[in-house]
């Protein structure tokens, strides 16, 4: 699946994807482990405290969505 129709698809679910670029330091206060710098992503409800892991650390968005497609779309 490509990572626009992706998108797309997780988008419309309950759970929305969410990229943040993390220092180290907001990585260890995340609780992730092995925290470096670099972006992550997750998907998360908006308001509750339903959650994924975080997937990352990842060089720019493009690769944290990529990583979102592939462990969520079919």
């Amino acid at each position: 699946m490509e990572t626009y129709e992706g998108l797309n698809e997780l988008n419309k679910g309950f759970m929305k994807p969410q990229i943040v670029y993390f220092t180290a330091k907001e990585a260890k206060e995340e609780n992730i482990e092995n925290p470096r710098r670099g972006y992550y992503s997750r998907l998360s409800a908006n308001g509750y405290l339903d959650c994924t892991d975080w997937f990352g650390p990842f060089n720019n968005p493009t690769s944290a969505m990529e990583a979102l497609v592939d462990a969520f779309c079919d």
